[in-house]
């Protein structure tokens, strides 16, 4: 029976000259002979690493499709470089210009939110509200969190200096937020920046870096 690790792999080593990005997401995966789900731990511009049992062979041609962020959806053609017992790391090719566009942009956008003030990259399913009795839910899906705050997704036309409330329905938690910043995407949503009314409130109940 064929052993599907190893543990050096010259072509795989320029992929690991990119800096790396936690993206905790699930990939459809399809080699030739299977189609599986796996657990995306981190991205970069030239591969994924993804957690799976059991991984696919080293050398192994796959089809992935995954989201980075709300309504970003990349399918990618990439081969297998490295596996071990629980995961394996692929290398991109033949990546479409908008794919590669979006890949880079969530990159560049998340290492710098890390790097600034101890942002952790993870998509939660929130809703937001504004403060009228009239006004209705709005689904909306976190790309990053702060302990102070975080940024996030949403089709719902909300502006700088808008104060919703914000409700975690995993928790079943609420707290009052002020949109900080706004910025169209190329698919339409709106990325909002926002922060707690209340920072002494530890509402994401994680342990985030120290802001360097």
């Amino acid at each position: 029976m064929p052993d599907n690790t190893e543990s050096h792999d010259s072509s795989y080593y320029p992929t690991r000259a990119y800096p790396r990005v936690p993206l905790h997401s699930p990939v459809e995966v399809k080699t030739p002979s299977r189609l599986f789900i796996g657990q995306i731990e981190n991205i970069s511009i030239g591969g994924l690493l993804v957690s799976s049992q059991p991984p696919p062979a080293v050398a192994s041609e796959l089809l992935l499709l995954f989201n980075l962020a709300a309504g970003r959806t990349v399918s990618a053609s990439a081969v297998v470089r490295h596996a071990t017992k629980n995961s394996f790391g692929v290398q991109f090719h033949d990546l479409s210009p908008a794919a590669q566009d979006a890949i880079t942009e969530y990159c560049e956008t998340n290492l710098g939110h890390v790097r600034r003030s101890g942002r952790v990259p993870k998509r939660l399913l929130v809703t937001l509200r504004g403060k009228r009795k009239e006004d209705q839910d709005e689904l909306a899906e976190t790309i990053t969190l702060s302990r102070n705050g975080g940024l996030l997704a949403c089709r719902a036309r909300f502006f700088v200096g808008n104060r919703l409330e914000l409700f975690w329905p995993e928790k079943k938690r609420y707290a009052e937020i002020e949109i900080v910043s706004s910025h169209t995407v190329p698919t339409g949503l709106l990325e909002l920046g926002f922060q707690f009314l209340n920072p002494d409130f530890d509402f994401w109940d994680l342990d985030f870096a120290k802001s360097s």
